[in-house]
Parts: C-alpha cells; structure tokens; sequence
C-alpha cells in the first residue's frame, strides 16, 4: 500500500525523513535482492531550484521606513523576513524604490558630534601612518561659512582625505551612492554612527527630499561635499562631465563653490604621497546654473597636477586600493 504524502515531499515522491525506506533502487525486483535495496538505496532529496540567501543586506531601520522587496523576484513576492512591515507600503513602488535609503535618513547639523570626533582622533593618525598627506591652500577655506565643496573623484579614500583636510566644525555632509547602505553591512554602521552622510539615488533621481535636506544643511551652517562627476574617474589627472546638483544647491542658497583637487589616490600602497589642492572659493551671485558649472570645471581641471606614477615598491596594493 502507498504511504500518504508527507510534510517535505516534493513531488509526490516521498523526500520526507523516511524516503530511504521508500524509494527503490533503479532496476531493483520484487525478489529478496529488490528487498535488499529497497531497504539499503538512499534516495538524495532534490535541491531546491531557488535559495533565498545570500542577499543584499537591507539596513533596519530602512526596513521600517519603507516595504522592502526581494531582489530576485522582485515587486510581487516580498521576502519572508520582510513580509512584515511597519509604517507607510507603496504597492506601487518598484523594488529598487522600496529598498533605497531616503535622503533625509541622516540629520544634517553644523557642529560636529562626539562620535565624528572621536573617529577623527583614531582613524586619522592611522591614515597618517599609512599614506603622506600633502594639503596646499588651506588659507582658501571659508572660515565659518557654508559653502558647497565639489572634488574629482578616485577611489574610496577620497572622502576621508577631504575630512582630514578640514576642519572637524563647522561638518562636513556628503553625498553618496546609497548602493552600500544596502550591500556593505560595516559601511552602514560606520556611517551611521559618525553621520555626515546624504544618500543620493545616482540611478533614479531622489527627488524634491535631496534638495531640501540640502538645503536644511546649508541654511544651518553645515557644509556639502560631493563629486560632480557622479562615479569614480577613468585616470588620474582626468576628469568626465559634471552634473548640475552642486550648482543648484549654491544658486539656491547663496553659497559659494569650493573647488578641490585631489591627485594619488587612484591606486593605493602603503606610504603613498596623497595631494590635496584647494582653490579658491567661487562666488555663484549673478551666474546661471549652466555658467556655474562650467566654471566649477575649469577651476577643478586646473588645480589637478600632470600625474607621474612613483617609483619604488608599491606594498599592499591590491589590498589598499579595494579596502571599501
């Protein structure tokens, strides 16, 4: 007589706790040897076709803010983890929507928190002892004042040579790809816990929420870094087209546009010379968005040195230069 189907059946096929007791082995009889491997043939359950994890780590409290979706399925079959959700649903929303970080996430302020100075007091003396920090034009920085930084683009370490470069206060927000809040689970937390930090979505737009936690940012006298370029640069000593947000954020409030180059952090090895060129303010009054960005360009373009490629031994490179 057939067993009825069990809890971990798939198919009909008996793939349960028994199924080694079940299934009979390929061309067995009905005879004492059948007997023998029916008795004896394990029977290997199925893979299942999909697994749910690995997957994108989704930050927590971006779970609360929004639905989240399952990456692979996408917008009609939520992921078991996150079928629960708490606060505002938009069934209509796409995946990509639903799971990226707003840009009001993080509170924007124009003194620096404990946190942000304590991780300035640890990590820069160990940056220091692993690359040479050059900075020229310091004199150029406004004292006091908000202002819009802009700076060509490298590799990871760019943000925290510029956050060296600088004073702890009045702070310093910067823009970024919130595509690591979702897939780098250290990224988050160390930039959660120190802030200074405005998720931009580079891939759909983030809507009117960016340009008012800007301008939130800059009427309290904080300041805004970002890279006009929007990705990392082909090659030291070059720079692709700029995007327009830097100078809308400066029409709009009234700020001027700091240029700042940087040059050596493409690829990275222990004790590398890093130079950090800061020009001088630009002051948007009377200026179209069009003229602003422009001349944001051309000031950049010429802080940027010819590169030479040194010589010597390049320790650690790989490593260095994929770190985050």
């Amino acid at each position: 007589m057939r067993r009825p189907a069990r809890q971990g059946d798939v198919g009909g096929q008996g793939h349960g706790p028994l199924a080694h007791v079940v299934h009979a082995a390929p061309g067995a009889r009905a005879g004492g040897a059948g007997r023998a491997a029916l008795l004896l043939q394990p029977c290997r359950p199925q893979r299942a076709r999909h697994r749910h994890w690995p997957q994108p780590w989704i930050p927590l409290c971006v779970r609360w803010r929004r639905a989240v979706v399952h990456p692979r399925h996408g917008d009609g079959a939520p992921h078991p983890w996150c079928a629960l959700r708490v606060g505002r649903s938009d069934a209509n929303a796409t995946a990509a929507e639903l799971s990226t970080p707003a840009a009001d996430l993080l509170p924007v302020q124009r003194k620096a928190t404990f946190t942000y100075r304590l991780m300035r007091s640890v990590l820069l003396p160990v940056f220091h002892a692993l690359f040479v920090f050059q900075v020229k034009g310091r004199r150029n920085v406004p004292k006091g004042q908000a202002f819009v930084l802009i700076a060509n683009h490298l590799n990871w370490l760019d943000s925290f040579v510029i956050t060296a470069s600088f004073p702890p206060q009045p702070r310093l927000h910067f823009l970024g790809d919130p595509y690591l809040l979702q897939t780098r689970r250290f990224q988050w937390r160390f930039i959660r816990s120190i802030g200074g930090y405005i998720p931009v979505n580079n891939r759909q737009g983030s809507g009117p929420a960016l340009y008012q936690h800007v301008d939130k940012c800059l009427q309290r006298g904080g300041r805004v870094a970002l890279y006009p370029e929007g990705h990392y640069g082909s090659a030291e000593g070059e720079l692709g087209e700029f995007k327009k947000g830097f100078a809308h954020f400066a029409l709009k409030n009234g700020v001027p546009v700091l240029p700042v180059g940087l040059s050596g952090t493409k690829d990275l090895w222990l004790r590398k010379k890093i130079l950090v060129f800061v020009g001088e303010p630009i002051d948007p009054t009377g200026m179209t968005v069009e003229q602003l960005v422009v001349e944001g360009r051309e000031r950049l373009a010429a802080l940027l040195p010819a590169y030479r490629d040194p010589r010597g031994p390049r320790l650690l490179r790989r490593r260095l230069t994929t770190l985050f």
